[in-house]
Order: structure tokens, then C-alpha cells, then sequence
């Protein structure tokens, strides 16, 4: 939503960049804390392990993800130039499909586990680090030029798929409101690759 509104004048410059990154430390402070208020009130944390080889495999992934970022930017433009598609609509299908791959993974994994609060909440967390984060360190570095309408689509469904997720009273995401989300995503596909189209 926020980002919408920062581009109602059709560009994100530094000083949105800024902001967004101020929006998104708030955010982790108050992550922090609610963190550190269930810690203290758990006598045992299941599953420590030893700093050091959490520290590895942090930087091992890093690297990881660094060179797969490369190689998805560079594929992606290779394949918006041979077939003449826009740059945002690969970048909003395959690019997006491409790096929610390791979400999906992980909110599967968790909720076959049990571990449903985990699952939804890679997927949010992911969500809040991408428009905040990312978005505004790149708007820092460099403003974002972007016509409005191409963006549109993309945030009204953005608007909606946070509505559609918002637990009810008893605090479940039922199979329907899923159902909702695949069809909402549908028509999401098809309306931007028609507004390409035409």
C-alpha cells in the first residue's frame, strides 16, 4: 500500500527509498522485541546450536543467493529481449514464480509438520523484507522510474491477497480463501499479460 501511494507520481526517488527503509527498521525493531518478550518467557530454546556453524551456513547461503540473483537477472532480461516482452512482466511472473520457489518449500514443509505459524510466516515476513527492504535500498541507490498503470495491477492484488490471508474469528485460513488466492493470482497472470498484449 505504501509503495502505491509513494508512486502516485510515477517514480520512488531517494527520499522514498529512505522512507521505506525507516518504515521497514521500525518493523524489525518491533519483531525484535516481541522476540525477545517470548525468549525470556520459554525456560528451555529447543534446537540451539553452535554459533559458529550458524554463522557458516548464514554466509554459505548469502553467497548462494547472491549468485543465483545474478544468474535470474541476467536470464530474465536474455529471455524479456528474445521474445520482446516487457521487462516487469518477466520480472512479475517468471522472476517472481522463480524466487517464491524456496517460500513455497518451506511453508509445505512446515505445515506438514505442524509448524503452521512458521509457514505463513516466511511467506509475510518475505513480503515485508521485499516492498520495504529491497525496494527502498533500491530506490536509494538509484530512483525508481515506473508509469503508474503498469504497477496498478500488481499492487490492487497485492491490496486484496493481504485481505484475503487475514485470519477470520477463529483464526484459520480456510481451503476456500486459498481457492480465492490461486484464482485472484490467475486473473492477475491474465491481466497483466493482456495489458502487454494490447
Amino acid at each position: 500500500m505504501i509503495i502505491g501511494v509513494l508512486l502516485l507520481d510515477g517514480a520512488l526517488s531517494r527520499i522514498d527509498g529512505s522512507l521505506l527503509i525507516a518504515v521497514f527498521l521500525a518493523w524489525l525493531a518491533l519483531v525484535v522485541i516481541e522476540a525477545r518478550k517470548q525468549r525470556s518467557a520459554t525456560e528451555v530454546v529447543p534446537g540451539n546450536q553452535a554459533a559458529w556453524s550458524t554463522i557458516l551456513f548464514c554466509l554459505a547461503g548469502l553467497v548462494f543467493l547472491a549468485v543465483a540473483g545474478h544468474l535470474i537477472v541476467t536470464g530474465a532480461k536474455g529471455l524479456a529481449m528474445s521474445f520482446g516482452i516487457d521487462e516487469f512482466v518477466v520480472g512479475a511472473t517468471i522472476v517472481a514464480v522463480g524466487t517464491s520457489v524456496p517460500e513455497l518449500a518451506t511453508a509445505i514443509t512446515a505445515k506438514l509438520r505442524g509448524h503452521d505459524e512458521l509457514g505463513l510466516g516466511t511467506i509475510l515476513g518475505s513480503n515485508i523484507f521485499n516492498s520495504l527492504l529491497i525496494v527502498g535500498v533500491t530506490a536509494a541507490i538509484s530512483p525508481i522510474v515506473m508509469d503508474w498503470h503498469e504497477v496498478a495491477v500488481a499492487l490492487a492484488v497485492g491490496v486484496l491477497a493481504v485481505a484475503f490471508v487475514f485470519p477470520g474469528r477463529g483464526g484459520t485460513i480456510e481451503r476456500r480463501r486459498g481457492a480465492m488466492l490461486l484464482v485472484l493470482y490467475c486473473a492477475y497472470l491474465a491481466a497483466i499479460l493482456h495489458g502487454t498484449s494490447s
